[in-house]
């Protein structure tokens, strides 16, 4: 492949030559296969290069190309009328070392997952350098969403929620719930810390929780909260996973290798009761540091101010977060 490149030979005169140039690694390659292991996905399948569409699920979704010549019409996006017109479609480039696919569905995700069990999933700032196929969700607009459902008594998050979002939400809902507001005080003022504003926009607390960091900011909250994540997968459908039962060893979760989190669930307290939470975080410099050792200290009141259950979650203690 080859591409055009302006040149200046001097800023003074401001001469320009146009040269064609070769681009490395810019032909579209066929998918990889995988069986599960890290390594698997540096291995290219056989088959011919694609040069049109390519069907990576059996036919069933169809990932077109990414066409380095529309990069001439972006300036026309910019106008609003074409934004208002403009329909996100599943995108799929690469070449035999590296795949990039973006799905814009959940069933398109889940199929995907199905098929590369060690694709990695990215969304913001994700690490994904060393695997060989890159699965982008930051356009399934059914991972995101921010719901309070006071007579079901639970708070419904959507797993690509960005935490700028959600600590704008927490603080809405806060001022809403009145005595059952805490846990949505705990959570966004965890956020509030969370790295910097860069990462918070792009960030998900789907990757915050499946990353298994031991000194995670959300993961002891939404422990002691009884929070209840909604995972999905070909095999099993949706199917719940309790936090307090989610993190099994250092870096190591309950999530099959074929499963994706959609939602997180959070009950809130009954209306009799009152539950009251504090959320803590200690590192080395306030703003933008990595904890030393997280927190989260709750106790449920009953009527005459009577503790009926107490939890206690830590991070940084040990190899993943517990509760006590």
């Amino acid at each position: 492949m080859r591409a055009r490149v302006m040149k200046r030979r001097s800023p003074a005169k401001r001469v320009s030559q146009t040269e064609e140039v070769p681009l490395s690694g810019a032909m579209y390659g066929a998918l990889l296969k995988t069986c599960g292991h890290d390594n698997c996905c540096q291995s290219p399948s056989s088959g011919n290069k694609a040069t049109t569409e390519v069907d990576v699920l059996e036919g069933k979704y169809s990932f077109p190309p990414f066409n380095l010549s529309l990069m001439s019409h972006i300036p026309r996006l910019y106008t609003r009328p074409a934004l208002r017109k403009y329909t996100k479609q599943p995108i799929f480039y690469g070449n035999e070392k590296k795949v990039w696919l973006r799905p814009t569905a959940i069933e398109q995700l889940v199929e995907l997952k199905h098929v590369y069990l060690s694709a990695k999933i990215v969304s913001g700032s994700s690490e994904h350098e060393k695997y060989g196929v890159s699965v982008y969700v930051g356009d399934i607009e059914g991972l995101k969403g921010f719901s309070i459902y006071e007579e079901k008594g639970e708070v419904v998050i959507g797993g690509n929620t960005s935490p700028t979002v959600l600590e704008v939400a927490c603080l809405e809902g806060h001022k809403k719930l009145g005595k059952r507001r805490f846990v949505l005080e705990a959570i966004r003022k965890q956020l509030k810390y969370f790295a910097g504003r860069q990462i918070r926009n792009t960030a998900t607390p789907a990757g915050n929780i499946v990353t298994a960091s031991p000194i995670s900011d959300l993961n002891p909250v939404l422990i002691a909260s009884g929070t209840v994540l909604t995972a999905q997968s070909k095999t099993r459908g949706q199917f719940p996973l309790p936090m307090k039962e989610f993190f099994v060893a250092y870096r190591m979760t309950a999530l099959p290798a074929d499963g994706i989190i959609t939602k997180l669930t959070i009950p809130l307290p009954v209306e009799a009761t009152q539950e009251v939470i504090k959320s803590y975080k200690q590192a080395k410099r306030k703003d933008d540091d990595i904890a030393i050792v997280t927190a989260r200290f709750g106790v449920v009141l009953a009527e005459g101010s009577v503790v009926t259950d107490i939890s206690l979650a830590y991070g940084g203690f040990v190899h993943y977060p517990t509760i006590n």
